[in-house]
C-alpha cells in the first residue's frame, strides 16, 4: 500500500526533510560504528517518538467515538513513565482523559515493557538452556536494559498456559509409531532432592510426521502410571496406534495390551544389545557382538530363534545374556515380520533419543530444578523454541506407507 501523502504543500516538504534528517543521522550512526538500537541508538529516539504519537492517536480516537455517542469527555493532562523496550528504555508520555476511560493499547496503563520482540528473545534465550543471569547479562549487553530476576521469571512464566493447552490439545486419531522414552533429573522440594523422570511420547502419523505427543512427569514408573499415560492420550483422540516402541519400561506391556490391544510392541535393540554386553569382558566382546548381531539381523523370527538357541550354546559363561533376551523374546521379534524400511524405523527408539540428548544439552549446567514446575517449564521451551532432527520428516517414508498399506490395509490407509 502506498503511504498517502500530505494534502498542503508545506507539509510535504516538513515531512520530506525529517524523512531526509531521520535517514542522514542513521548513515552517520552506521558509518561512524554506532549502534542503531539500545542506549543512545540512532533509531530509539525515533521509536520513542513513535510511541508518543501512536498512544496520542489512541486518545484521539477514543474522545472523538464519546463524543459520536453523546458523551463529554476532554483531555486531561499526560502521566511520564520510562518503559523497557528492545530499543532501550523510553520516555513515555501516557496521554489522560478527564473521565479515566481510556485504556491505551501501545503501551497499557500499568505496563513497563512494550513487546518488541525483547520477550520473545528472552524466551529463545531461556530455551537454549540459559540461567536467568545470564539473560540478565546479555540483555544489560545488547540492549543496555536493567531486567530483574523476577522480571525474566515472569516473561518465561507466561508459556505454562501455552503449555497447560499443549498438554491438553486434540492428538491425530492415528499413529504409525509412538516411541516411548524417559529422561532423569534431579529437583529440589521442601528443601530434599528429588527425582523425576520426564516420559516422552514421541509419534509418527500416517504421513510420516513426527510430533512430541505429551510430556508426563513422574517419581517412579510402573504398569498403573503407564496405564494413565496411555489412557490420556487416548482420551486425547489416539484411537490406533500400529507399534508401540520402548526400553524395557517397567509395566508398559500391561498397560498397552489393555489400551491398545491391536497394537504391536517392539523392544529397542540397541538397548538390549546395551544391556547384554554389561556383562562381557572385553576379549570376549567383538565375538558376542558378532553373534548378538545374527539373531537381530536374521531374516524372520525362526531363524532369530536359532540363532539365540546357538548363541546361549556357544555362550554358557554369560547366561545373564541369555536370560535376558528370551525373558524379553516376544516384544524383541516383532520388527522381524517386516521388510528393510519399517524395521530401520522401529527397532530401536533412537528417534526419541534424538530428542531426548538436545534435552540433555539444554539442561547439563542445570544441577536441579528447584520444583517439577521449573523442570516442566524449560523442558518445554526447549521443544517449543528449539529446533533438532527430531522434528524431521521420516525418511523414506513412501516405501514404508506401501509396505504399512499391503500389511494393514484400510486400518492404515483410512488415515491417510
Amino acid at each position: 500500500m502506498k503511504r498517502k501523502l500530505p494534502e498542503n504543500p508545506q507539509e510535504q516538504s516538513a515531512a520530506d526533510l525529517e524523512q531526509k534528517a531521520l535517514e542522514e543521522r542513521i548513515k552517520q550512526a552506521l558509518y561512524g560504528g554506532q549502534r542503531l538500537l539500545g542506549p543512545n541508538g540512532a533509531l530509539t529516539g525515533m521509536l520513542q517518538k513513535i510511541i508518543n504519537s501512536a498512544m496520542e492517536g489512541e486518545l484521539n480516537n477514543h474522545l472523538e467515538e464519546a463524543k459520536a455517542s453523546g458523551e463529554s469527555n476532554r483531555r486531561n493532562g499526560k502521566l511520564t513513565k520510562r518503559v523497557k523496550s528492545e530499543g532501550g528504555e523510553l520516555e513515555i508520555f501516557t496521554p489522560r482523559d478527564r473521565d479515566g476511560s481510556f485504556q491505551p493499547k501501545i503501551v497499557e496503563k500499568w505496563g513497563r515493557t512494550i513487546n518488541t520482540g525483547l520477550n520473545e528473545h528472552i524466551l529463545s534465550l531461556y530455551s537454549l538452556g540459559n540461567s536467568v543471569s545470564d539473560i540478565q547479562s546479555h540483555i544489560k549487553q545488547i540492549y543496555g536494559l536493567d531486567y530483574s530476576a523476577g522480571l525474566i521469571s515472569s516473561v518465561t512464566d507466561s508459556v505454562l498456559p501455552e503449555l497447560l493447552d499443549w498438554q491438553q490439545r486434540t492428538l491425530s486419531s492415528f499413529y504409525s509409531v509412538v516411541y516411548i522414552d524417559g529422561v532423569h533429573f534431579k529437583t529440589r522440594e521442601e528443601g530434599h532432592s528429588k527425582s523425576k523422570i520426564i516420559y516422552s511420547i514421541y509419534g509418527v502419523n500416517a504421513d510420516g510426521a513426527r510430533e512430541v505427543l505429551g510430556l508426563y512427569t513422574r517419581d517412579s514408573e510402573g504398569a498403573n502410571d503407564w496405564g494413565l499415560v496411555l489412557m490420556d492420550i487416548q482420551r486425547r483422540g489416539v484411537e490406533d496406534v500400529l507399534f508401540f516402541c520402548f526400553d524395557g519400561l517397567a509395566g508398559l506391556s500391561d498397560a498397552v495390551s489393555k489400551v491398545y490391544p491391536k497394537s504391536s510392541l517392539q523392544r529397542c535393540i540397541v538397548h538390549m544389545i546395551r544391556n547384554s554386553v554389561k556383562f562381557v569382558a572385553a576379549k570376549d566382546m567383538k565375538s558376542v557382538c558378532t553373534d548378538l548381531r545374527k539373531i537381530y539381523t536374521a531374516s524372520d523370527s525362526r531363524q532369530a530363534e536359532l540363532a539365540l538357541e546357538v548363541f546361549i550354546q556357544k555362550w554358557p559363561k554369560y547366561p545373564k545374556i541369555g536370560e535376558i533376551w528370551t525373558a524379553a523374546w516376544e516384544d524383541i521379534i516383532t520388527f522381524l515380520n517386516y521388510g528393510s524400511e519399517i524395521r530401520k524405523m522401529i527397532y530401536t527408539t533412537n528417534p526419541v533419543e534424538s530428542l531426548h540428548s538436545e534435552i540433555r544439552r539444554i539442561t547439563k549446567t542445570k544441577g536441579s530444578f528447584c520444583n517439577e514446575k521449573a523442570l516442566l517449564k524449560q523442558v518445554f521451551t526447549s521443544i517449543i523454541y528449539g529446533k533438532g532432527a527430531w522434528q524431521r520428516h521420516v525418511i523414506s517414508w513412501k516405501a514404508i506407507s506401501a509396505e504399512l498399506e499391503t500389511k494393514y490395509g484400510e486400518r492404515f490407509t483410512k488415515h491417510l
